[in-house]
């Protein structure tokens, strides 16, 4: 069994465990920057739990006064053709539409991580994981909808951020391009955070991601030598896009722990910054770096 084989392998038994609105991420100091992660990452921890209720019976809804004071929009739990689960809630207080993809805890969700093919999307030269692009497209009606309407009714006040964990991170990649290809003003106030994403696609895609409009306001958070980031393999094929944000230290905690902001790629181009996580070797890779990102702590995955 070769490397590829057997690194691609150990990704899925690890899938299968289960105020300030426009701060530049790279200008942000690293307090303001902190408290964006936490905030966000919050919101994407959200959506492992029983969002359904959640201002009555979701304790993980109710750990800020942002979270306590959003109203929830819409969610979707889904089967076909993938699975996927999330929700999407508005905050009056940051004025802000959060959409927050779940990340893997079912088995259902390694069958989608484990169909390795790529596909054409959203324009032929770019290429996506066929299961990232199948648990998205079981959700997108939901998504788009919900948005639409929300866009109608918040006019351009409020900032639109998409959210999510692992698998989780990996749709709302897909969410955050299609959002912006379907509606390039609607981009200017389009954010994307991502904690411990894989890689979605190919370079074309990977440039894609990087040339979008609100691509500056957008991050790749990875925890230490968390594993998931470095795949799917081989690398070649698939390539990160937006700029990395490297958590060194305690990833769920506030404090202790170093953000170092990484070198964006050139303009047009899809560089994984090597100084970065990057840097890390395999025999370095850590599923316990996986399950503690700020403001998430994922206890069974």
């Amino acid at each position: 069994m070769n490397f590829t084989i057997i690194i691609s392998l150990l990704f899925f038994a690890l899938l299968a465990l289960g105020g300030e609105r426009t701060i530049p991420l790279a200008d942000s100091n690293d307090e303001a920057l902190r408290e964006l992660l936490v905030r966000w990452g919050r919101y994407a921890g959200a959506a492992y739990s029983e969002f359904e209720q959640w201002s009555t019976g979701c304790a993980a809804c109710q750990a800020s006064e942002d979270m306590r004071q959003t109203v929830l929009n819409a969610t979707w739990s889904t089967s076909l053709p993938a699975f996927s689960r999330g929700f999407i809630g508005v905050s009056p207080l940051r004025r802000e539409v959060i959409v927050s993809f779940r990340g893997t805890t079912h088995i259902m969700d390694v069958l989608t991580d484990s169909q390795m093919a790529q596909a054409p999307w959203p324009i032929p030269e770019s290429r996506v994981h066929l299961g990232f692009l199948l648990a998205y497209m079981s959700a997108r009606h939901t998504v788009q909808t919900a948005l639409q309407r929300l866009l109608v009714s918040t006019a351009e006040d409020y900032d639109v951020v998409f959210v999510g964990h692992s698998l989780g991170a990996a749709q709302a990649v897909l969410a955050y391009v299609d959002f912006c290809m379907k509606d390039e003003g609607g981009c200017r106030r389009a954010r994307l955070v991502t904690f411990g994403a894989p890689r979605v696609g190919n370079r074309r895609f990977a440039q894609l991601v990087n040339s979008l409009e609100s691509a500056s306001m957008s991050l790749r958070v990875v925890h230490g030598s968390d594993i998931v980031p470095q795949l799917p393999l081989p690398r070649g094929q698939y390539v990160h896009g937006d700029c990395e944000v490297w958590v060194k230290g305690e990833g769920e905690k506030d404090e202790g722990s170093e953000l170092i902001v990484c070198n964006p790629s050139p303009e047009g181009g899809a560089e994984e910054d090597a100084a970065c996580s990057g840097s890390t070797h395999m025999w370095q890779w850590s599923v316990q770096d996986h399950l503690e990102y700020p403001g998430i702590k994922i206890e069974v995955f």
